[in-house]
């Protein structure tokens, strides 16, 4: 990648209480400084995601770890707990405080999935991003501020060339 973080690989087990989701947004966020900050951010994002899954629904413990690998960051969360995650398929009702965890990853990664534990109740979901594809962020007019140009907008509508390929989607399939 050209930015001095590639082959970063990275462990930590963490309480499946709370505090550990903001940990584990904090451990992500600091991952390589190398790599873009929309990636990070995004990162960060979906990290939360699966770690407030795991201290609803998983073991004990959780064990975050992170590599980077030819541009792609991926990040996984392993926890004991016997359910299985299940991604709604309809937006829940606005009142409603739980439910769109899998949706917001499912939207913001570039892929991701579940892989069981060989004879065991546990399993480990994971997502990646790809570092090297990342948007640039250009300034906003007088504010001066920045925000992410997203060129990679993907839809689901068949035939639009912005779609997930479904080979990438099959990951997740058993779980919409």
């Amino acid at each position: 990648m050209g930015n001095g973080v590639d082959g970063l690989e990275e462990s930590h087990e963490l309480p499946t209480v709370p505090d550990s989701i903001a940990a584990a947004r904090s451990i992500v966020l600091g991952l390589g400084t190398g790599l873009p900050q929309c990636v990070r951010d995004d990162a960060a994002l979906l990290v939360s995601e699966l770690m407030s899954n795991t201290v609803r629904h998983g073991g004990d413990t959780a064990l975050l770890t992170a590599t980077l690998h030819d541009g792609l960051l991926r990040v996984a969360v392993h926890d004991d707990g016997a359910g299985l995650p299940a991604m709604q398929e309809r937006v829940p009702d606005l009142s409603t405080t739980s439910g769109r965890g899998l949706q917001i990853v499912d939207r913001v990664a570039d892929r991701w999935g579940v892989e069981l534990d060989d004879g065991g109740p546990g399993k480990t979901v994971w997502f990646q991003l790809d570092a090297a594809a990342a948007p640039h962020a250009v300034a906003d007019g007088a504010s001066g501020a920045t925000h992410d140009v997203r060129s990679d907008v993907r839809s689901d509508v068949p035939g639009d060339e912005t779609s997930v390929p479904t080979e990438e989607r099959e990951d997740r399939s058993a779980w919409s």
